[in-house]
């Protein structure tokens, strides 16, 4: 009989054995998941401040870059002396179109076409010479009267965006580190902007698809529907985007209804082929440019800016 109570209790004490241990093996589980998801939270918490951190390091950086931008692209030139600033002789817009290195053998396809040692001699003699090369929103400024521009400014455009000027002509752009716009024709070639970015090059409009002829041999963009007009403008603007201020009229050709459209697409100017120099209080939707071609050498060009 004593044994059977024994046995008995000895099945008591490993019983309650077991719960003990049960009960605390339950309250240290708690406490370690309390003590874990405290320092989830204090990691989270960290790790929010850290991004606040981040954002606000970012947010610093872009503002400082705005900020050099800014001063980029907004000189003062007030304090220039009036021998010093571009007078009523008006600002040289330039324009190129194609180019070709006679060097590896190429030649001249019409006279559109440059050698590429006639314009490296043209950046060459502006460099040398100190030329300013203003951007599109100080252009801007300048024809509204709003700024001035120093005496030896000039502002050089390609049309059409053809492959032989990243070809060969970007890399002599990049060695004189000069600003030059490249009108593209976004339907051909609108990727070229980001198949070759570069600080040198102002990537601007020469319309979507309208470099081609339209009724009676004149460029389509004065045949088209007004609605197709801007259309087609506006998608140019939307490829190279909103720094994209500045509009080409394909072969020059232009009138009242497309003035009109490129400036409801949001442009602040657009260009023809028409000859003559840029001028304060001009109609900023039909300016002129100065046009080279494969005879421009460098005595010629010097004739055609001064």
């Amino acid at each position: 009989m004593k044994r059977k109570k024994t046995k008995k209790f000895n099945y008591l004490k490993l019983f309650l054995c077991i719960a003990v241990i049960i009960v605390v093996g339950i309250i240290i589980a708690n406490v370690n998941k309390k003590q874990d998801n405290q320092v989830v939270a204090e990691t989270n918490t960290a790790n929010e401040n850290k991004i606040e951190e981040n954002v606000m390091v970012v947010e610093t950086s872009a503002n400082v870059v705005k900020e050099e931008n800014n001063v980029e692209t907004k000189r003062d030139f007030s304090n220039l002396k009036e021998t010093e600033k571009l007078g009523s002789e008006g600002l040289p817009v330039v324009m190129y179109h194609f180019f070709y290195d006679k060097s590896k053998g190429e030649k001249a396809k019409d006279g559109n076409w440059m050698e590429i040692s006639d314009f490296e001699d043209h950046l060459k003699y502006l460099t040398e010479e100190g030329y300013y090369f203003p951007t599109w929103d100080e252009v801007s400024d300048y024809i509204d009267g709003k700024t001035a521009l120093p005496k030896k400014s000039i502002v050089l455009t390609v049309d059409d965006g053809e492959e032989s000027f990243f070809r060969v002509a970007l890399p002599v752009i990049k060695k004189y580190d000069v600003l030059v716009t490249n009108f593209l024709v976004t339907a051909w070639n609108g990727w070229f902007k980001y198949d070759y970015p570069a600080k040198q090059v102002s990537y601007q409009s020469h319309s979507d698809n309208m470099h081609r002829s339209g009724a009676k041999g004149k460029g389509v963009i004065l045949s088209l529907s007004y609605e197709d007009k801007l259309k087609d403008i506006k998608q140019s603007r939307e490829v190279l985007g909103d720094d994209c201020i500045t509009f080409c009229y394909p072969y020059g050709h232009y009138d009242a209804e497309a003035e009109k459209a490129v400036k409801e697409a949001g442009f602040k100017m657009a260009f023809t082929t028409e000859l003559g120099r840029v001028k304060v209080g001009m109609d900023k939707y039909a300016l002129p440019r100065l046009r080279t071609s494969s005879k421009t050498n460098l005595a010629a060009f010097k004739n055609v800016i001064k």
